[in-house]
């Protein structure tokens, strides 16, 4: 029994399984020996097994030593608040100096939003026993007093995870938090040389343009985003960002891309876990160099933080377009396709997004959002859906590869005014109104060189199955690109920027 408990007490409790499982056999009713189990099952992360377990004991010895300890660990992470309150409750009533009993009693001062007193609780479990603890009751008294304001006794948690536990999910996570607490500028340059083999968005069996040579070119393209939080207190924060996106074709010059865009956004903090953020954002798109659209987007959303440092959020969106540019008639027929093709738009999205980090630094996103835009002319307005998923990981050798892809619904609300024919009046259309499926996947291969520059190989399919050949397409890129930024500029998910 003696040599399970150390291995228990040193978090090796692989080591012991199978002497658990014999004793357990040999004396089920040992409430000592269901403690120790309880607490490896907590050491796996199986937290509803070590409550099952943890229970058993009491029912046999409810006075055993630590038993409401781990109680009150295993349903904390369950969720279940006032249990763990109410078993942490006895254990303070034990006279027990354990570090754990500070670190939890933090975590539940923090969930209740008790920002003060969570962040002297969690300072007091490091001291008790850094070993125990670090580097989670650092990372969570810094959060606790970032909270309420205390922006230099916040940066010392943070910097204290980065400088003890680097090249860790804790230690990343410290510096986007201490980035946050410091208000300081953030920015992220990207640039880079890519072949695109279908810039116009060639339809299936649709012959090019006259003046078009080819569908595939070669181009530059890069990207800027330089941002900032202009205000915060213990309640609110302000903040604003601006970016310019562009690319410069080699040969169809017609074709290259510069959309200016700028963003302002206020934050309410509702809670420890949760913010609101109504967000402000307008771009201005030029094609070929000539103006062709204006852009404006109003998102209110909700972020909410999780213990486990993931993130979700909820939002709806209200969009307006206005284009620039304007459809021909066609002479041939007898419909106004000038009118029908109008761009000009209103649209409302929803929907909802979530963001993590695993053991091993696997960062992953996945999301759900629904759209419903009305455009002024016939040919545009739709209902859509659509899902996407991605990912980043190191694979070794200091690469990491970066993954991502979705897919779209589009159901379009009348039939399309695009299509080719002999007489010039019959459309291309299998089946009824146009209905879009769109698939996209991008991969990456990215060596960080240092944690401010990156180089990358990065790969682009698009395919759009379209009933009406006009918009039934597929296109491919490929490039190599560089990007600088500082360590502060992918917390900024929020700018909508990205």
């Amino acid at each position: 029994m003696a040599r399970v408990r150390d291995f228990a007490n040193t978090q090796r409790c692989e080591e012991a399984s199978a002497d658990l499982q014999r004793l357990h056999a040999q004396a089920p009713d040992d409430a000592r020996l269901l403690v120790l189990m309880g607490q490896c099952e907590i050491q796996r992360h199986r937290y509803a097994e070590a409550v099952q377990l943890l229970d058993a004991a009491a029912q046999l010895d409810f006075d055993q030593p630590h038993l409401p300890l781990y109680q009150g660990i295993a349903r904390y992470h369950l969720g279940e608040f006032d249990a763990a309150r109410e078993a942490l409750a006895r254990v303070r009533a034990q006279n027990l100096a354990r570090a754990e009993l500070q670190l939890y009693s933090g975590l539940l001062l923090l969930q209740s939003a008790e920002s003060r007193d969570a962040a002297l609780r969690l300072e007091q479990a490091r001291r008790v026993d850094p070993d125990a603890v670090e580097p989670v009751a650092s990372y969570y008294s810094g959060l606790a007093w970032a909270a309420i304001a205390e922006r230099e006794r916040a940066a010392q948690a943070f910097e204290r995870v980065i400088r003890e536990a680097p090249d860790t999910r804790w230690s990343r996570a410290a510096e986007r938090a201490l980035e946050r607490t410091r208000l300081t500028p953030w920015y992220e340059l990207s640039a880079g040389y890519e072949y695109d083999d279908n810039v116009v968005l060639r339809g299936g069996g649709l012959p090019l343009a006259g003046e078009i040579a080819s569908q595939g070119d070669t181009r530059f393209s890069w990207s800027a985003v330089v941002g900032r939080e202009l205000l915060r207190n213990e309640g609110w924060s302000l903040g604003a960002a601006a970016s310019y996106l562009g690319t410069s074709h080699d040969t169809l010059h017609a074709f290259s891309v510069q959309v200016p865009r700028a963003s302002v956004w206020l934050d309410r903090r509702l809670g420890k876990h949760g913010t609101a953020r109504v967000q402000y954002d307008m771009d201005y798109s030029f094609v070929g160099g000539d103006p062709f659209r204006i852009h404006q987007r109003v998102t209110p959303s909700y972020y909410h933080r999780w213990l486990g440092g993931s993130t979700s959020r909820v939002f709806v969106s209200g969009e307006r377009s206005n284009y620039f540019v304007s459809s021909n008639d066609v002479p041939t027929t007898a419909r106004d396709e000038s009118s029908a093709r109008n761009r000009d738009s209103w649209s409302l999205r929803g929907g909802f997004e979530h963001e993590g980090e695993l053991e091993g630094g696997l960062r992953y996103t996945a999301g759900y959002a629904a759209e419903y835009l009305s455009a002024r002319g016939s040919e545009y307005s739709f209902v859509g859906h659509g899902v996407r998923a991605g990912m980043r990981a190191p694979i070794g050798w200091g690469f990491e590869i970066d993954l991502g892809g979705g897919y779209t619904y589009r159901s379009y609300r009348h039939g399309s005014t695009f299509g080719i024919s002999d007489s010039g009046v019959r459309d291309v259309v299998r089946g009824g109104d146009r209905t879009d499926n769109s698939w996209r996947m991008d991969a990456a291969i990215v060596y960080p060189v240092r944690s401010w520059l990156e180089l990358s190989a990065r790969y682009g399919h698009w395919n759009n199955r379209s009933n009406v050949e006009a918009f039934d397409y597929r296109r491919e890129t490929v490039g190599m690109f560089i990007t600088v930024r500082s360590s502060a500029s992918h917390v900024q998910t929020g700018s909508g920027l990205r």
